[in-house]
């Protein structure tokens, strides 16, 4: 398990959400917490979670709201599990919203840990699963903040995924990872892709020392550039075959 890795637990109950809260920081976790929807969608936004684990009944937003609005910014990521103690939640209803597992209270504590690190490992190592992206050569422009200065740059595509992409840059971002993209395609129906990112990994480059790379996720894209991506991949990987 990735020490690194963010969780957020959304519970109104404030003794529940800090025995989790405990439980999770044990577990290595760096964990924030809300007491609301409206305040977990705004942490949401602000940093880069790899599993939020949220209640279903919840003051300023319940957990379906929450959860649509966490898949309307970005499909993948975080993961979003779902606690609650009400049976009129519907498990088709949230699980085609996008929610990887509901727990009814009270449940077993173990399988729900369990759970949790399983995700945490696998956000953590979306990137280097096979199949998981396509090889590319394709420009892109990307604005993000180093150390020193705001930088924006054209470099290009490495590898390119519904989750993602990789590229080379010449500076290490800051820690928050922000970062504003657009994707030339090179297709005359799909002329660029934009939206925002989230630098999910960078290492210096092996043989370059004043290289770095860096896997980007995507954090926001309006619904018609998301559709636009599954397409342009599904056209590179017929041209593949």
């Amino acid at each position: 398990m990735n020490n690194k890795c963010k969780l957020l637990v959304v519970e109104d109950e404030i003794d529940l959400r800090e025995a989790i809260v405990y439980d999770l920081k044990k577990r290595g976790f760096d964990v924030s917490e809300a007491g609301s929807g409206v305040e977990a969608l705004r942490l949401v936004k602000e940093n880069q979670y790899a599993v939020v684990v949220s209640d279903f009944r919840l003051p300023e937003g319940d957990g379906f709201w929450l959860l649509k609005n966490i898949k309307e910014a970005n499909q993948y990521l975080p993961a979003v599990i779902f606690m609650t103690g009400y049976s009129e939640i519907s498990l088709s209803d949230a699980f085609i919203t996008g929610a990887e597992a509901v727990f009814t209270k009270p449940f077993n504590r173990n399988r729900f840990y369990a759970l949790i690190n399983e995700l945490a490992e696998n956000m953590t190592q979306e990137w280097r699963r096979d199949g998981y992206r396509t090889r590319v050569d394709l420009p892109v422009e990307v604005e993000y903040s180093s150390k020193t200065e705001k930088k924006k740059i054209s470099t290009k595509i490495k590898d390119l995924g519904k989750g993602g992409f990789s590229v080379e840059i010449d500076d290490r971002p800051n820690e928050d990872g922000s970062c504003l993209f657009s994707i030339e395609t090179g297709k005359d129906e799909i002329h660029s892709i934009q939206g925002s990112g989230i630098v999910q990994w960078c290492k210096v480059k092996e043989g370059d020392e004043e290289k770095y790379e860096c896997g980007i996720n995507f954090r926001s894209m309006p619904l018609q550039q998301k559709k636009e991506l599954f397409h342009l991949l599904n056209l590179i990987r017929i041209q593949e075959r």
